[in-house]
């Protein structure tokens, strides 16, 4: 019998050496309660007042905007740090921050609804926008262009399948209603400054970011869910986007389909790119029910990882420890924040209070020259996570 025990007790220290060695182990920083309902947005992290100092913002999904600082520490006067209270609906996209000509700074929001609104630095609403339709959940995400208030430009499309360009004031320029299907992903700049790019149903199209014209659409598969973005390479730009069928597509600036990788997993959370550590360009796609890959500019698979955790983030890629390799962090349902190396190696498993639906937030960690991470829960919980061996809360 205390053989038995001894194998098993063997057993379990190899395997937990396995799967939670201390290659990269996260250490958890601090805990904090995100209001009356969960953040469904990533949280910001931004300088607000420009004195070198990172603050923290949090919108949860009733509408409360909480003002913490880098530390957790609540800023708001109100509950958990609330600075604000935006008006009725579901808010679940992040928020984007708007730089003014005069050094000022607005909020952008967008409900789920169809209602922008813009924040001023002391919280206020100083305008709103009610777009054509309701936005697709977490990817009402408005794009910013320019700094300049005359000619700075806010794109933003909606499920009616409507794009809107507005001033910095809210006011609009043009309107242009595509009949490719809702636009159910963010949009983004075209290479070389051509216009802008637009999902609308299964079609992806640029159009021309004064006029709203259509300077060409191509049909990939529907629904497409993945904010389409840039790869610059150097024979040519590519803009890559996935679509729900399982398939990712790398297209040319004149929206030329130059080659399409089948993933057999249903892409629904944008894609990434990064430089490894021998200057290799990785293309990171995640199939939604726990499947992430790695991809050349080429299309051809470099690796692949299995977690068999559902996850809508889109992965994020950084340096948590100055170490000059790469992490990937993956927020998962399954109430875990999942590490990897960037080979796709299993780095750790932190554990969770809820489901993790947006993705993770960078942040920098002053003190050691690193990186930390934030996380929000559908438990109404925040975390901040630091690269670390975990560390014991309590004195016995």
């Amino acid at each position: 019998m205390i053989g038995c025990l001894r194998r098993l007790a063997l057993i379990f220290i190899c395997l937990a050496t396995q799967f939670h060695s201390s290659a990269f182990p996260m250490e958890r920083v601090w805990t904090r309660m995100t209001g009356q309902t969960p953040a469904e947005a990533p949280p910001l992290v931004v300088d607000l007042d420009q004195d070198g100092t990172e603050e923290i913002l949090i919108l949860n999904r009733s509408g409360q905007l909480l003002h913490w600082s880098g530390d957790g520490e609540p800023l708001g006067p109100g509950q958990d740090g609330t600075v604000a209270q935006l008006p009725e609906g579901l808010w679940s996209s992040p928020l984007v921050p708007l730089r003014l000509e005069n050094g000022g700074m607005r909020l952008l929001a967008c409900s789920v609804e169809g209602l922008l609104v813009a924040i001023d630095s002391e919280f206020e609403i100083v305008w709103t926008h009610q777009l054509a339709g309701k936005t697709q959940f977490g990817r009402a995400i408005p794009l910013v262009t320019g700094q300049a208030d005359s000619t700075g430009r806010i794109y933003i499309g909606d499920l009616s399948g409507t794009v809107t360009c507005m001033d910095f004031t809210g006011a609009e320029i043009w309107k242009r209603t595509l009949e490719g299907g809702p636009c159910r992903a963010p949009l983004s700049l075209a290479p070389g400054s051509i216009g802008v790019l637009v999902v609308a149903g299964g079609e992806l199209c640029c159009l021309g970011d004064e006029s709203g014209d259509v300077h060409w659409k191509t049909r990939l598969n529907d629904p497409i869910l993945s904010k389409p973005i840039v790869l610059e390479t150097n024979d040519q730009p590519l803009i890559l986007c996935g679509s729900g069928e399982g398939s990712l597509y790398a297209l040319s600036t004149d929206g030329d389909i130059l080659w399409k990788a089948s993933i057999g997993d249903q892409i629904d959370s944008s894609i990434t790119t990064f430089q490894d550590s021998e200057g290799r360009t990785v293309i990171l796609c995640l199939g939604l029910w726990g499947n992430l890959y790695a991809l050349n500019p080429d299309g051809k698979t470099i690796w692949k990882s299995l977690f068999e955790a559902k996850s809508r983030a889109c992965p994020i890629v950084i340096d948590g420890d100055r170490d000059g390799r790469s992490e990937i962090y993956v927020p998962t349902y399954k109430h875990r924040l999942y590490v990897f190396d960037e080979e796709g190696a299993f780095l750790d498993d932190v554990r969770l209070t809820g489901v993790a639906n947006p993705s993770a937030v960078p942040i920098a960690n002053q003190v050691v020259d690193g990186t930390d991470i934030l996380v929000v829960t559908a438990a109404n919980c925040a975390y901040r996570f630091t690269p670390g061996a975990p560390s014991f809360v309590y004195d016995y």
